[in-house]
């Protein structure tokens, strides 16, 4: 008998408001690198409760995470989340730099 996967839902994007600059770009992944690229890659590693399955959100070099997306050339970002997570990440982290930040789901 062959397992049923659970389908997937309906793609959503992110519009993200950080303080007066809005990213958003053509996936929810996009603007999540988008936005920890804006916010500073070395400010996020630095926050330590920031992580996704008990590893750091942001890493300096490539681990064995299938999913981790180039930031730029000294940063990679773990975007194996949903796009709910991801807003919810963005939140938090904004949250303890003091940063003003909305974020929608479309």
């Amino acid at each position: 008998m062959e397992k049923q996967r659970k389908p997937k839902a309906p793609s959503k994007a992110l519009v993200v408001r950080l303080g007066n600059t809005v990213i958003q770009e053509s996936t929810a992944t996009e603007t999540f690198v988008a936005v920890i690229k804006e916010i500073g890659p070395s400010k996020v590693a630095n926050i330590p409760e920031i992580k996704v399955e008990g590893l750091p959100l942001v890493v300096p070099h490539k681990d064995y995470r299938m999913q981790l997306s180039k930031i730029d050339e000294y940063w990679y970002v773990c975007t194996h989340m949903s796009t709910a997570n991801k807003k919810s990440l963005l939140e938090r982290i904004a949250n303890k730099l003091g940063l003003e930040i909305e974020v929608d789901l479309i």
